[in-house]
């Protein structure tokens, strides 16, 4: 797939902030019981699933307009 600097990054944040999460969760077990931390992990995950979920919407709207104009 083609991709450019933007999806590169963009891509290696993810995976940072993610790791970040995962190693301060291992390091600080007791963080898993605070409010603040869980939402906050809950909200990096959503936001990362909903961009992941728009791409696809937007892959698979393209797909289908091509079918449509190329009939």
């Amino acid at each position: 797939m083609a991709g450019g600097w933007f999806a590169l990054g963009f891509g290696i944040s993810i995976f940072v902030v993610r790791y970040a999460l995962g190693v301060l969760s291992g390091v600080m077990p007791h963080l898993r019981a605070e409010p603040l931390w869980i939402v906050l992990s809950g909200s990096v995950g959503g936001v990362v699933t909903g961009l992941g979920l728009g791409w696809l919407a937007n892959l698979l709207f393209r797909a289908w307009q091509r079918v449509e104009v190329g009939g």
